[in-house]
């Protein structure tokens, strides 16, 4: 009989053992990472939508994909057309509203214009007795400034063409004068009221008086 004992196993190489024996082939043990081959086995395979198609299906598939595209190109270009025409139509309209209100407006503008320019003359005569005049002269010039640039932000253009060549497109003769020496002739040489266009749209024609 044999005094030697065998000495007992640890539980590290107990654990170890079982690893190993639960581990089948082929699978990876715990703590490692399954194969690369493995993992792309498991991912699912497209098919292919020409497999088993013959020569006359694939080339009237690639037909009716070559209609479609075209189609869609075609709309595409379609609406990118109505978007550009909405677009030029809706600034055509806002210049229409704009003219149509500039052409209310006009007569208020050269009522208020006249008053600045005939009472305002008085007003600066009369001095410091007539004070609470110059305050209403300063409301009505502030008054037609606001709206002249009001106008601007529309896109109509006020202009007076002092000293301009006479222009019969832009400008209305409503007398003429002869020139002077050294002075030259068909110019805008008095301005009785100024003239408004909207673009190439004159909404009306400055009234001048043509040297001549």
């Amino acid at each position: 009989m044999s005094t030697e004992q065998e000495a007992p196993q640890t539980d590290e190489q107990t654990t170890d053992g079982a690893a190993e024996q639960a581990a089948p082939d082929g699978a990876a043990a715990p703590g490692e990472t399954a194969p690369e081959g493995a993992v792309a086995a498991e991912e699912e395979q497209v098919p292919d939508p020409l497999e088993g198609k013959s020569e006359e299906e694939i080339r009237g598939l690639a037909a009716a994909a070559t209609e479609y595209l075209a189609l869609a190109q075609r709309t595409r270009a379609d609406f990118d057309n109505y978007r550009k025409r909405a677009q030029r139509d809706a600034a055509a309209a806002k210049v229409r509203g704009g003219v149509e209100l500039t052409r209310e407006l006009l007569p208020a503008i050269d009522n208020v214009e006249r008053a600045l320019e005939h009472e305002g003359t008085a007003l600066t005569e009369a001095g410091e007795a007539s004070e609470a005049a110059q305050r209403i002269l300063g409301v009505l010039k502030n008054t037609h400034t606001e709206i002249v640039a009001a106008l601007g932000r529309g896109g109509i253009e006020r202009f007076d063409p002092l000293g301009e060549p006479f222009d019969p497109t832009r400008h209305e003769a409503v007398a003429k004068r002869p020139a002077e020496d050294q002075e030259p002739v068909s110019i805008c040489g008095v301005v009785f009221q100024p003239g408004y266009a909207a673009g190439d749209e004159i909404i009306r024609a400055a009234r001048v008086v043509v040297t001549d």
